[in-house]
């Protein structure tokens, strides 16, 4: 048994000796030492532990001798697992070709504080047979991990995604053929991970493909289950984490904070690292939880670039959670030390359109607009050639609402506008109303809001956004009596009590005060964290300038307004259109007092803005 080790102590004798039980060896360490000295299987200069020779090893005991003496005392590890000896316990479940419990190891004791990067046992996990992480699905990940930290940082997050791909893609996708349940759900588990990532195939058909093996999967649990032979609750519990994670990114909240619950239900020690922040981050989009600043720290063993690591994903989802729960209590501080600790993920991170889209939020609260866009589109650029979160449902619709809530502070209310058409129609609604409320068509805005609430698949969210709309709509437009002020005013008591300031935040100032005035006017009993929250949002700058009202243009008005975007003087002006100077000078003043420009560079600036040019 003493074979067994590489080195050995006064520890490592005693560890053996329990193991062992009564045959155990009745000799001390110092006689075992001398003994060792004796034999010349140990370097004397090297004090303790003194490293053994790994020919003496293989020549004392056959192969089949160390397996038996390794399963023994990985038994006896298990059972009293001593963190000292983890690299010890990873060489003896290879040697026993004891495979599961391998990944039982890998995710109790070496994931945890990266005791995983300890040379000797990446070298192991580096060098696992292919048999080995088809008998437990998890090693493909310990697997690929140590490969791709043996080829250097620069190159670890390409090596790491390949090796995935390439494992998952070769091994579990013929999950159905496993050995046993819980190979047969973890090898799925990552098979639906990697099927999102897999280069080859649409985003949408990808993302679908995934949801297939999800319901697949879910159905032969459900069989097993009945039979009396179900996976095993870690198995599960991982396997739901997944589900959560493809359900979100559908734009499903309800069957993702479904899903992290079951998780949670199946093993609080593993729900609690990879399925809360994604079920708090769901809740949070749909507007179904009340503010609750989470304490996890993310810690330095996560890996982010790991497509697969359930871990990473699910903190950087609670991180995500609480900022947006910042965001609506209009908290900068709380929102910036979330963003903060998120920092700049690596490209193809889990959750990174949802990053992008709380970050553009935040500078149009707070920041620059016009820097924000600049770094969304980088960021845009950057991850999508390594991902196709952006065209699935809710990353195709958080990015195309984050440029648009920036164009409405940046003052470029007709590319605003158009852009909100585009969005998918359950996250259109919002968008829409909200840049035509910044382009000064009060009216379509209020209509657009009106179809909006009537439709049932917008959030909680949403819809408490809607009717601040449309009550600011009436508010702005509508000659109205004290009775209806008083109506009004119960939408700006309604984000009170529901804590989300955001809904008014994102609107235009004049709007803001035009409700906020009418709910003063009613003389509210308002606690200290409520008049915080409004003196929050009167602190906002108004961004964008001035609402401009829509400017009706005649077919003349039209043809001339392009031709004063150059230098060209009035009379050449005059000349393509084949009419007088004097005509066109009167054209371009009736141009100016629609638009309310005071001089022609003006004109054309505001005809930008206003998407007339």
């Amino acid at each position: 048994m003493l074979a067994s080790w590489t080195e050995l102590d006064a520890a490592r004798l005693a560890f053996t000796k329990a193991a062992a039980g009564p045959r155990s060896l009745a000799a001390d360490w110092s006689a075992i030492r001398q003994w060792l000295d004796e034999l010349g299987v140990s370097d004397t200069s090297s004090g303790e532990p003194v490293r053994v020779s790994r020919a003496w090893s293989s020549s004392v005991a056959s192969s089949a001798e160390r397996a038996s003496a390794s399963k023994v005392l990985l038994d006896y590890w298990v059972l009293c697992p001593a963190p000292e000896f983890v690299a010890d316990a990873v060489q003896w479940a290879v040697t026993s070709e004891s495979w599961e419990v391998l990944a039982t190891i890998w995710m109790r004791h070496l994931l945890p504080g990266a005791a995983w990067q300890n040379d000797g046992v990446t070298e192991l996990l580096a060098w696992l047979p292919a048999d080995a992480r088809a008998a437990a699905p998890l090693l493909s990940v310990a697997w690929a991990q140590s490969r791709a930290e043996l080829s250097g940082r620069a190159s670890r997050p390409s090596e790491l995604r390949r090796h995935l791909i390439s494992d998952a893609t070769e091994l579990h996708s013929s999950w159905r053929q496993a050995t046993s349940a819980d190979a047969a759900v973890q090898a799925a588990t990552l098979w639906m991970l990697v099927q999102r990532i897999a280069p080859g195939s649409s985003p949408a058909g990808a993302l679908d493909a995934a949801t297939a093996t999800q319901s697949e999967v879910a159905e032969l649990i459900d069989r097993q289950r009945a039979l009396g032979w179900p996976p095993s609750r870690m198995a599960e519990a991982m396997f739901r984490a997944a589900s959560a994670q493809t359900a979100l990114s559908r734009g499903d909240y309800a069957r993702t904070a479904s899903e992290a619950s079951y998780c949670l239900a199946l093993s609080a020690r593993v729900g609690a690292v990879i399925a809360t922040g994604t079920g708090a981050l769901a809740r949070e989009l749909a507007g179904c939880v009340e503010r609750q600043i989470e304490s996890r720290e993310v810690e330095a063993w996560v890996s982010p670039e790991c497509p697969l690591d359930l871990v990473a994903a699910d903190l950087t989802a609670g991180r995500l959670a609480d900022a947006l729960g910042a965001l609506r209590e209009l908290d900068r501080e709380a929102c910036e030390r979330q963003l903060q600790a998120i920092g700049a993920l690596p490209a193809g991170t889990p959750r990174w359109t949802v990053l992008m889209w709380v970050a553009s939020l935040a500078a149009t609260l707070w920041g620059d607009p016009a820097e924000a866009l600049r770094w969304l589109d980088a960021e845009l650029t950057r991850h999508s050639m390594v991902s196709v979160e952006a065209h699935e449902p809710l990353g195709a619709a958080l990015v195309r609402r984050a440029r648009i809530d920036l164009l409405d502070r940046l003052g470029a209310r007709g590319a605003a506008v158009k852009a909100a058409e585009r969005v998918p129609s359950a996250m259109r609604w919002v968008a829409h109303a909200r840049a035509l409320m910044w382009s000064g068509e009060f009216a379509a805005a209020g209509r657009v809001a009106e179809e909006g609430l009537f439709d049932p698949s917008p959030t909680h969210n949403d819809r408490l956004s809607l009717r601040v709309i449309r009550a600011a709509v009436e508010a702005l437009l509508g000659d109205t009596s004290g009775e209806r002020d008083a109506q009004l005013a119960e939408v700006v008591g309604e984000c009170l009590h529901r804590r989300n300031m955001l809904a008014l935040a994102l609107l235009p100032r004049e709007a803001i005060d035009a409700l906020v005035g009418r709910f003063l006017a009613t003389e509210p009993v308002l606690d200290d964290e409520q008049q915080e929250w409004l003196a929050r949002l009167a602190a906002l700058e108004a961004g964008g300038g001035a609402i401009v009202a829509q400017v009706h243009l005649t077919r003349r008005e039209r043809s001339l307004l392009p031709l004063l975007v150059g230098d060209d003087p009035v009379p050449e002006v005059a000349a393509k259109l084949h009419l007088s100077p004097h005509t066109v000078r009167k054209q371009v003043v009736a141009l100016r007092q629609k638009y309310g420009a005071k001089s022609r560079s003006e004109l054309v600036r505001l005809a930008q803005e206003a998407g007339d040019l």
